[in-house]
């Protein structure tokens, strides 16, 4: 008869001839408990991926619900499929029905049958879709939620969680396993602009450790796994499935990627712009009311820049021209210009000169006074003829100083009476600035209504500004930042809202009305310093509609209370006002040149509501230090946590299995196989078909054990084979007692033999070893 290798003591005495402890019959952790364990790092790698995209989107508490959601019940199809044996493919399509079913319920509630997705839930689906990649285009990181990217997103985190699966449990390979969360890493780090990175990276990286660790403890023959072979079939058939793994992100990644928020702003290296002068190499940018949306709602009074100038005015960045029902969005392009951008208007027009001095903008945008005709400054910059804006060559206009010299228009009512309805314009350049998708029935009716009776397109216009600017609406910036449909419908209904709700409504119901009508986004005037500057908070960001008028060109109106644009007071009848420096949320009337601020020899009085001081020199280098110290110490935490994790674990495995050995026979098996685990440690471990006395042999000609140890070794494996072949009677207490202190005598001299580092090696290893768990 053979006798078994004691690799793992039985709670009980076997019956003679048969093996005490049988094969496994899964491979590595699958075999046991342990499963779960990498069954839960497997999952943290997709709740990293999914963190990772959630950067890309404002309020990302409403973005990971639904992603997370679906992502972990993909992760729990995979599992029931392989506890029951299911395929590859009936686990593929469990994937797909549960995703279905969680983006329908979480997505589109209202669009079900009897809770059951429909064709109209996958039409309202295939409409976010369209929508979502729209604005992709335009949309500038962070962005705001919408349907479609929630949709998209979860779709991806569901990919993650099955090819993971897929390589993890079935290709049984390791590294292959982290390529699709990896992959939606990179993209989320190449667009996220910097948000979050750090903690993005740390987070990533300890769950990518973890699960590399306990996969890579529990394999029957641990080592790297870069397409290295656990598979049944070779290497060949797993560097095939690897391949395709590959190849299938790398495809997702180039569909994919060039469409996702920011994939068109500024790169590290600029491979998209080329050419000079006017020429080729357009350059599309995104949306900045995304860009500068905090600004509009934080009152901070960090100072964005400074202007020199003859008379205050808007200083206006850019315009947006595209509505889709979820948002306005920028639909230009830029091409790189010369000192000379455009000609000045002929008539009813003044000329404006102004030097900027940016400090903290943070922004692509050149701030100047519409419409600039001629720049001034150091470098190049890139020019919209139609958005009548300019951007610089570089990832921010931060430190720039340069002088704008504008074409401002300045017409009379009579002018303005005079020209003509939209159905008479000649001009097909403003055709996309009366575009617009399904409106609600509300907002046309009230549009209609606050206009009825008006002749003119200017008539139509005004009426329009004097409706918002009412008593019947309140300034009011404790409200959504949205423009999208549903956010206009509202804001009609509340009549409370701040610039961005009052701009994008005005520009949708004036495009009802067949007014060219587009966003404008920007700064007011700011006010005047001891230095003589006008210097420009982030508090004094501004939103408002620019409507176009054949023969006069775009000119601003106001709707928004408590705002009114120097020099249109002409034609809009609203005198120059806005946002008051105390931080007060009430619309306040200022004179642009009444007011002192801080300057180069005054310093603020007062500390504005809901501010959020933004310091680009000391301040900003403290912030970001802090942000590094913080996730240095989440990762230093975590690593921490995986260490002392392990060793607890081994003790109440320990602790657990002594504690069912109650007989001498089973507590001297219990010691054989603490010693064997030792053994194996110093490269030593028991053959499958090895008796005691044969590994006990091969044990010590192995390894360099002192004389004590030794001994210990072969006393236990005489007395093991007694007690498990021997008469029914079995060992005395005194002599297990021996056999444990054998198997303490052994394992000192094994820890004596290995560095501290080592040590704290092997104590994780011995955790999490396939046999661990048991």
């Amino acid at each position: 008869m053979t006798a078994p290798a004691m690799t793992r003591p039985p709670t009980s005495r076997p019956p003679a001839g048969r093996n005490p402890n049988p094969p496994p019959s899964g491979s590595g952790l699958a075999a046991g408990r342990g499963y779960l364990l990498t069954e839960a790092a497997l999952v943290m790698l997709t709740v990293a991926a999914a963190l990772d995209l959630s950067r890309l989107f404002l309020h990302r508490s409403t973005f990971l619900g639904p992603v997370l959601l679906t992502a972990l019940a993909v992760h729990g199809v995979c599992w029931l499929c392989r506890r029951h044996g299911l395929g590859l493919a009936v686990a593929a399509l469990g994937s797909v029905v549960v995703f279905a079913l969680l983006a329908s319920w979480t997505l589109f509630p209202h669009h079900l049958a009897y809770g059951v997705p429909s064709r109209a839930t996958a039409h309202e689906a295939r409409l976010a879709l369209s929508a979502a990649m729209r604005q992709y285009r335009t949309a500038v990181v962070p962005t705001p939620i919408a349907a479609g990217f929630t949709l998209a997103s979860a779709a991806g985190c569901a990919v993650v969680a099955f090819l993971g699966d897929w390589a993890a449990f079935r290709m049984r390979a390791t590294v292959e396993a982290c390529l699709p969360s990896f992959s939606v890493f990179v993209f989320s780090a190449a667009l996220a602009q910097g948000h979050g990175a750090v903690f993005a990276a740390g987070f990533w990286l300890a769950a990518a450790l973890a699960f590399l660790l306990v996969r890579e403890a529990g394999l029957e023959r641990p080592g790297p796994a870069w397409f290295a072979s656990r598979a049944g079939r070779g290497p060949v058939a797993l560097l095939q499935a690897g391949a395709l793994i590959g190849v299938l992100a790398l495809v997702v990644g180039l569909a994919i990627g060039p469409y996702l928020p920011g994939a068109s702003t500024h790169a590290l290296v600029n491979w998209r712009h080329h050419g000079g002068g006017g020429g080729g190499g357009g350059r599309t940018t995104g949306s900045p009311l995304v860009d500068i949306r905090s600004r509009l709602t934080d009152l901070s009074q960090t100072e964005a820049f400074t202007v020199t100038s003859d008379r205050p005015a808007y200083w206006r960045l850019t315009s947006l021209d595209s509505f889709d029902g979820s948002g306005w969005s920028l639909n230009d392009t830029y091409r790189h210009a010369g000192s000379t951008l455009t000609s000045p208007s002929a008539s009813q027009s003044r000329s404006l000169t102004a030097t900027f001095n940016v400090s903290t903008l943070t922004s692509i945008w050149l701030p100047s006074a519409f419409r600039p005709v001629r720049y001034s400054g150091p470098g190049k910059v890139s020019y919209s003829a139609d958005a009548g804006s300019l951007i610089a060559d570089k990832a921010t206009s931060d430190g720039l100083s340069y002088t704008v010299q504008s074409s401002v228009p300045a017409p009379d009512v009579t002018t303005l009476e005079a020209s003509p309805a939209v159905s008479e314009l000649t001009d097909p350049s403003v055709a996309r600035d009366l575009q617009l998708p399904a409106m609600p029935p509300l907002v046309g009716a009230i549009a209609n209504e606050v206009t009825r009776g008006a002749q003119t397109p200017y008539e139509k216009a005004r009426r329009l500004q004097d409706y918002f600017r009412s008593p019947e609406f309140t300034y009011d910036l404790n409200v959504p930042s949205y423009d999208g449909t549903n956010a206009i419908v509202a804001f009609l209904q509340q009549k409370r809202g701040f610039c961005q709700q009052f701009a994008a409504t005005y520009a949708a119901m004036a495009r009802l009305l067949g007014l060219p009508t587009r966003v404008a986004v920007g700064f007011t005037q700011g006010n005047i310093g001891s230095d003589g500057k006008l210097h420009v908070l982030d508090l004094n960001a501004h939103a408002w509609p620019e409507v176009y008028f054949s023969g006069i060109g775009w000119l601003a109106f106001e709707p928004t209370p408590g705002r009114g644009a120097p020099g249109a007071q002409g034609y809009t009848g609203v005198t120059p006002q806005q946002a008051s420096d105390t931080g007060s949320t009430t619309p306040t009337t200022l004179s642009p040149t009444a007011t002192t601020i801080a300057g180069a020899n005054s310093s603020p009085t007062s500390t504005p509501r809901r501010a959020i001081p933004r310091d680009a020199s000391a301040g900003g280098a403290r912030h970001h230090s802090h942000a590094g110290l913080i996730a240095a110490a989440l990762i230093l935490g975590a690593l921490i946590v995986l260490l002392a994790i392990p060793p607890i674990l081994l003790w109440a495995r320990r602790a657990r299995r002594r504690a069912g050995a109650t007989t001498p026979d089973q507590r001297a098996l219990v010691a054989w196989a603490e010693v064997a685990e030792e053994l194996s440690l110093v490269g030593a471990p028991p053959g499958r078909g090895d008796t005691p006395h044969e590994y006990a042999r091969r044990a010590t000609s192995r390894v360099a054990l002192p004389v004590d140890a030794t001994a210990a070794v072969n006393w236990l494996a005489d007395y093991v084979v007694r007690v498990s072949y021997g008469p029914r009677s079995g060992g005395s207490d005194e002599e297990s007692a021996m056999a444990e202190e054998a198997s303490r005598v052994v394992t000192t001299a094994v820890t004596r033999m290995r560095t501290r580092w080592q040590r704290v090696v092997d104590v994780n290893r011995r955790a999490l070893s396939r046999n661990g768990w048991r």
